[in-house]
């Protein structure tokens, strides 16, 4: 049995470009304080893949202090067992969430087909 694969350099994954990317603090997809943002380009095609917003030391500051803030309550005086059962928990949520988005699937057909290569990669944190 053998596969053919596709080499060419014009096809890429049916990921259509969709709105610009916010930045994720206190708990809210916010844009950057200064409003600027970035191309995030794919290196194969230099075709544009997502428009994220471009954080500053503001947008630092911001960050950092809602950090605290989490950090003060309950979570600071958790046991890092129950914080780890936490976070596993948010994975297993976002993951049944992606796995919803037609989006996700394709980035994941795009995957497997990388791995088939004897290379791997596992794109969690797109959206």
């Amino acid at each position: 049995m053998s596969i053919a694969y596709d080499y060419s350099p014009n096809w890429t994954p049916p990921i259509p470009v969709s709105k610009p990317r916010l930045l994720l603090i206190d708990g809210q997809c916010v844009p950057s304080a200064s409003g600027r943002s970035f191309k995030t380009l794919n290196p194969a095609t230099e075709e544009v893949i997502a428009t994220v917003a471009e954080g500053n030391e503001v947008d630092v500051d911001r960050a950092v202090a809602a950090a605290r803030r989490a950090f003060e309550g309950p979570w600071r005086t958790m046991r890092a067992s129950e914080r780890g059962q936490i976070l596993l928990r948010l994975v297993d949520l976002m993951m049944k969430q992606r796995m919803k988005s037609p989006r996700w699937k394709a980035l994941m057909l795009a995957n497997q087909s990388l791995a088939s290569f004897g290379r791997t990669s596992l794109l969690l944190w797109t959206r």
